[in-house]
């Protein structure tokens, strides 16, 4: 790819390129970094790229290698002691002593669950490997690997100045909606609802992360987040991408999307919409003489309940005939439609809520 049209591409993404930058660094100065390093990065290597489709792909990626590199960056860098600060040596040993303790808990909390259990079992309670091995139902060899492999991970995770992700104490909210046929899951609904699964969501959308990677983004213990990242696999809105990466399913859409997309939309479906609508009240003789439970509810509330089926079914209808649609299944139980939205949302601002009612004005 020429450099020209590298340059052209990564214009477009600058937004969600700085925002995902902001996400992993604690100053705005240093995501603006961040984000120009991995631009620069991309330009300087614009030739490796074959074409627009693997673009995406490799500027990810990089922006991945980047971010690594500034954490060892980190990692490496001392903050020298105050001239004055010598002779201070005694005063300072018990919050030295502290600091460390909280290190080591700290690394502890971002272990995965089997290497926690057999480091607390083994060092903490006291048990040989054999008696480890029974207690945890595992090989004694087993038990040795992830012994040996949790002293190199706490060994590198206390040399490292790690920082906590800016989700550990701001986490963001955000607006996921589904259009569901089938049988409804509230269970679905309740975990969509959650904020820890909309944080884990938005974490990892635009590029895969580790488990402990996403401990640190959102300051959790990796143990608790193992259950939540497999209950989100289930209802596919995760997705394992090997090796203990994981990445999201489901399109997040912000304010400038909706800027561009509802004036696109308004002029070409709205007159459509208001003809559709403006059909329904003359059908409601011929429809309530169905015998249906709750005909006899009033015009306005059948005729946006009928206008509401008739826009469900032709979606249902245009997923059975197009394979470019194809029907997604959401939970053990329900197909359908879901997205998230990251913007402000009320009920005077969502340009969605907004115009809901000029359809039946038509047929007033």
């Amino acid at each position: 790819m020429e450099q020209k049209t590298a340059a052209a591409l990564l214009l477009e993404v600058q937004k969600p390129l700085f925002a995902w930058a902001l996400r992993r660094c604690s100053h705005r100065e240093d995501a603006e970094d961040l984000a120009g390093s991995v631009t620069a990065a991309v330009l300087a290597s614009a030739q490796r790229i074959r074409d627009e489709n693997a673009f995406y792909g490799y500027l990810w990626k990089t922006a991945g290698n980047q971010y690594a590199k500034l954490l060892r960056r980190r990692s490496r860098s001392e903050v020298p002691l105050s001239e004055h600060a010598a002779g201070e040596e005694a005063l300072w040993e018990p919050l030295a002593r502290s600091s460390e303790l909280a290190t080591l808990r700290r690394e502890l909390s971002l272990l995965s669950s089997r290497y926690q259990a057999c480091t607390v079992s083994y060092y903490l309670e006291g048990r040989s490997v054999a008696e480890t091995a029974r207690h945890l139902q595992l090989s004694p060899d087993t038990v040795k690997y992830c012994l040996f492999k949790t002293r190199q991970i706490l060994k590198e995770g206390m040399e490292m100045k790690r920082e906590f992700g800016v989700r550990s104490y701001r986490p963001e909210r955000a607006e996921i909606r589904l259009l569901v046929w089938g049988s409804f899951s509230p269970e679905l609904r309740e975990l969509l609802n959650r904020l820890i699964v909309q944080n884990l969501l938005l974490a990892a959308y635009h590029s895969p992360m580790s488990t402990r990677e996403l401990a640190v983004e959102l300051g959790i213990p990796t143990v608790y987040l193992e259950d939540e990242l497999k209950l989100l696999q289930d209802h596919a809105l995760m997705r394992s991408t090997g090796r203990d990466r994981w990445q999201s399913s489901i399109l997040f859409y912000d304010a400038a999307f909706d800027e561009a997309f509802y004036p696109a939309i308004t002029a070409e479906f709205s007159p459509k919409v208001g003809r559709a609508a403006g059909q329904l009240p003359a059908l409601l003789p011929a429809l309530r003489s169905l015998g249906f439970r709750g005909r006899n509810l009033p015009d306005e509330l059948l005729c946006w309940a009928f206008f509401a089926l008739s826009c469900f079914q032709a979606l249902q209808r245009l997923q059975e005939q197009d394979e470019r649609y194809p029907i997604r299944r959401l939970s053990y139980h329900c197909e359908g439609l879901i997205w998230g939205s990251t913007r402000e949302s009320s009920e005077t601002t969502d340009p969605a809520r907004q115009d809901c009612s000029f359809a039946l004005r038509v047929g007033e």
